[in-house]
């Protein structure tokens, strides 16, 4: 049986977790023949990493696993990638189980024992779901584009359109804080010109060195950054870290061929995500 991947589609990317080693490495070996590209784990926590490190697209994991049971891996795999789409194996085939299952972020489930000819049908309409949503994030996407590349050109303000670029960054990215900054007249530091995101209004004005800090970093190479947990990086000095940052995207805003001014993008919460379209804004300005 084959399943309905097209050629010019990439191979969908699965993650499989069982503590039964000789289960999940026989699923990891047989399933790339159906057009799947596989990593196996052996337990929540392995998993977990797996999802840290890398990103997939379906996640099968199995119900009873010592420590973290598949349930509870749905739930904070869910949080990690909100768009992954998790399916649960179980041997206990009760309502109550397929309650939990779904209740927990679960897309379906499959009962142990099974076979191959009842799996791949349950992938495939797991893997059709995923693309739905990754289609119906990417139209979201092209959508706050479009108006944001209306309010540009109905507008000759340029604080009208860094607000619009800040707006449409947050709306795209999901980004829990924003801001703008951009090089004063001397070039030698770049001021805080427009933020969004909590009690940050107090932040406008404020000023940074060019030669010093990420954004300076970034408005100087015209390179993106993107930067994950605790930042040691040498070419960033010096660097005041925020423990409660988890994540952040800096890149620089681009007319004419030259920098113009920065945007950065915060993620706090845990739950979100912060989608990198970065291509799309960093030409927000040409």
């Amino acid at each position: 049986m084959q399943t309905n991947q097209t050629a010019d589609l990439a191979p969908a990317r699965l993650l499989i977790v069982d503590d039964e080693v000789e289960l999940m490495t026989g699923l990891c070996d047989v399933l790339p023949g159906f057009g799947f590209e596989t990593k196996g784990a052996t337990s929540g926590a392995a998993a977990l990493e797996a999802l840290k490190a890398e990103r997939f697209d379906l996640l099968l994991t199995d119900m009873m696993m010592p420590g973290m049971d598949g349930i509870e891996l749905i739930r904070v795999a869910k949080a990690l990638d909100p768009n992954l789409i998790c399916l649960l194996m179980t041997g206990q085939g009760s309502i109550q189980t397929a309650v939990e299952a779904l209740k927990g972020g679960a897309f379906d489930y499959v009962l142990k024992p099974f076979q191959m000819s009842l799996l791949l049908p349950t992938l495939e309409r797991a893997l059709k779901a995923h693309r739905l949503r990754s289609d119906n994030l990417q139209m979201r996407e092209t959508l706050a584009v479009y108006e944001l590349s209306m309010g540009v050109a109905q507008s000759y303000n340029p604080e009208d359109i860094l607000a619009k670029v800040l707006e449409a960054a947050v709306d795209i990215t999901g980004a829990d804080e924003a801001s703008i900054m951009q090089p004063t007249p001397a070039g030698t530091e770049l001021r805080v010109t427009t933020v969004r995101g909590g009690d940050r209004e107090a932040l406008v004005g404020e000023t940074a060195p060019l030669e010093q800090g990420v954004a300076g970093w970034v408005a100087r190479n015209q390179e993106r950054v993107v930067l994950e947990s605790e930042v040691n990086d040498a070419r960033f000095d010096p660097v005041k870290p925020r423990a409660d940052i988890l994540s952040a995207l800096s890149l620089p805003l681009i007319a004419g061929g030259r920098s113009v001014g920065v945007l950065n993008l915060n993620r706090k919460r845990a739950e979100a995500e912060l989608q990198q379209t970065n291509e799309l804004l960093r030409n927000a300005f040409a």
